[in-house]
Order: structure tokens, then C-alpha cells, then sequence
């Protein structure tokens, strides 16, 4: 069929037209613009999109029932090879620490355990076992199992003996990170016993007139009980801050406090996480040396002879 003709339009109908499609288009702007304006309202909240670095970064407060982040961090330990048991205790021990306001130790290390299981680094159906004792002390393998799970075997030995013959000392080697030191001396403490816990890690701690790496940030962490339900609790890393802090910061896009730590000349304090993070370090205790920062590295350095 031949195309049809348009009838023509008088001048009256094109005007009333018109005035139709600019009221169509005035209010195509107007709810386009309520759109945007809804859209970005929301951008600054969790959105499907959004992964916990963004979430992080904004500095949005996050907050997680604590029997419900405990589930979530073991189902992660558990998908990465750990067994039922072990990533419960792990999970219990990360979460305790965000509870005690520790981040840097709490589910901040979890990404770091289930990325080790996945690459075999920590085998995580190891059994510790005690490789040599006496009355008072014993010195436990942990058979590159979980640090939790060896110091939790550690800590039961180290109480039995002190509840039987008024003191114990157990060390454990072939272990790996253990969370918050706090966390163990508090077992001991619940039982009315003095508690300390230490442990050395990876160096990450540039020593006082040193240039590069040679100490961890090896915590020490003291319990003691008193009267009326009240205690005693030091936990405290011998670097300035633990490295975990500097992550934080680092996750966060901020700056640090000058003093935590140093850049790649191991002389210069710097408050950029990176710098620290990739070639630098942390400083002991007391940060540089004018700041009496060698009585950190002494304090370091005792607790990994120790």
C-alpha cells in the first residue's frame, strides 16, 4: 500500500503540541533530577556494589552481632581448610580482639590465615604435641598447625602445671600467628592464676641506629587477678604499634602519627602507611632514639630470647 499522508495541522494544533512537549519535557527533568538527587543520597550507604574496602574507606560504622561475625569468619577458616573445631577457636579469638577494640587483630587477620591454608603454609589438621617436659615446664611442637590451636594446647598444659606444682612455663615453636596476647593470659586469668604471654613474629621493627628490619613487633601481655572481681591486664606490643595499625591506615587511605614508624632509610619517621609497609618498618617502643626508643628495642629484643 502507498504510504499515507499526514492530514495538515493548523497553526493552533502545532502551538497546542508544543506547549505538550515542552510540559513533557519539564517534567522529564524534574524527575530525572529527583533521580539523581535519591541516587546520590544513597551512594554514600552499602549498596549490592560495594566491597568492604569501599565500605572501610568511607568511614561508614560498621556494626555485626557478635555471635553472627564469629559464624561468618569460622565458615571462611573452614572453607579454606580448617577444620569444624579449629575455625571456631580462631574465629573466637579474632573476634575478641575487635571486641577489645584491637582491629588490627582482629578479623583484619583473617583474609591472612585463610590465604596461608589455601597456599599450604600452615597445615591445618596439625596435632601440637610436647616434645620435652619437666614437673614445672614443657616445650611444645605445633607442627606448623594454627596459632591458636597450639597455644590453646599450650595454655592447658602451661595451667595444669602451675595449679600442680605453683608454677608453669611452656614454649612452643613450629607455631604460627596467635592473635592477641591478651587473649591467652585472660584463660589464666579466669582461673585466678598470674598470667604472661609472649611471643616474637615476623621482623617487621627497624632497630634503634639500624637501617633495615631485624625484630618483630613481639608483644608481652600480663594478667593478674584482684580482690572484688577486679584485674590487672597489660597487652602491649614492643614496636610502637603493632604492624596491624599501619594496615589499618593503610586500608583506610589515611596518614599516621609520626613516630610509628620509619621509611626505607630506616632514619627518617614518616606518617605515609605505605612507606612503612613496603621498604620501612616500625620503631620500638618509644619510637626514635632521641624519644628513648632503645629501651623498646631492649624490651624487643628480651622477649625474643625469650
Amino acid at each position: 500500500h502507498p504510504p499515507r499522508r499526514a492530514p495538515a495541522m493548523s497553526s493552533g494544533q502545532r502551538s497546542s503540541e508544543l506547549r505538550i512537549a515542552l510540559a513533557g519535557l519539564a517534567c522529564g527533568v524534574a524527575v530525572g533530577m529527583a533521580v539523581e538527587r535519591i541516587r546520590k543520597h544513597w551512594r554514600g550507604k552499602k549498596t549490592p556494589g560495594q566491597n568492604s574496602s569501599d565500605v572501610v574507606k568511607s568511614g561508614t560504622d560498621v556494626f555485626v552481632d557478635c555471635a553472627q561475625l564469629k559464624n561468618t569468619v569460622a565458615a571462611c577458616l573452614k572453607a579454606a581448610g580448617a577444620s569444624s573445631a579449629n575455625a571456631a577457636l580462631v574465629a573466637e579469638v579474632l573476634v575478641a580482639a575487635d571486641c577489645r577494640g584491637i582491629p588490627s587483630h582482629g578479623v583484619n587477620r583473617a583474609e591472612m590465615y585463610c590465604g596461608e591454608l589455601k597456599a599450604g603454609l600452615i597445615d591445618p589438621g596439625a596435632e601440637p604435641r610436647i616434645a620435652a617436659e619437666t614437673p614445672s615446664a614443657a616445650n611444645v611442637d605445633g607442627c606448623n598447625g594454627l596459632g591458636a590451636v597450639v597455644s590453646k594446647f599450650a595454655m592447658d598444659i602451661c595451667m595444669s602445671k602451675a595449679k600442680t606444682t605453683g608454677i608453669g612455663l611452656v614454649v612452643c615453636r613450629n607455631s604460627n600467628h596467635y592473635g592477641i596476647a591478651g587473649f591467652w593470659a585472660d584463660i589464666a586469668l579466669k582461673r585466678g592464676l598470674i598470667a604472661f604471654s609472649f611471643t616474637n613474629t615476623s621482623p617487621f621493627m627497624v632497630p634503634t641506629r639500624a637501617c633495615e628490619r631485624a625484630g618483630g613487633t613481639n608483644p608481652i601481655a600480663c594478667y593478674c587477678p584482684a580482690a572484688g572481681g577486679d584485674s590487672f591486664q597489660l597487652d602491649m606490643a614492643t614496636s610502637t604499634v603493632p604492624v596491624g595499625k599501619v594496615e589499618v591506615c593503610h586500608r583506610k587511605g589515611q596518614q599516621m602519627p609520626l613516630g610509628w614508624g620509619v621509611d626505607k632509610t630506616g632514619t627518617r619517621s614518616t606518617s605515609e602507611p605505605s612507606e612503612v609497609l613496603v621498604g620501612g618498618g616500625l620503631t620500638p617502643l618509644g619510637g626514635m632514639e632521641e624519644t628513648a626508643g632503645y629501651k623498646g628495642y631492649g624490651l624487643n629484643m628480651m622477649v625474643e630470647i625469650l
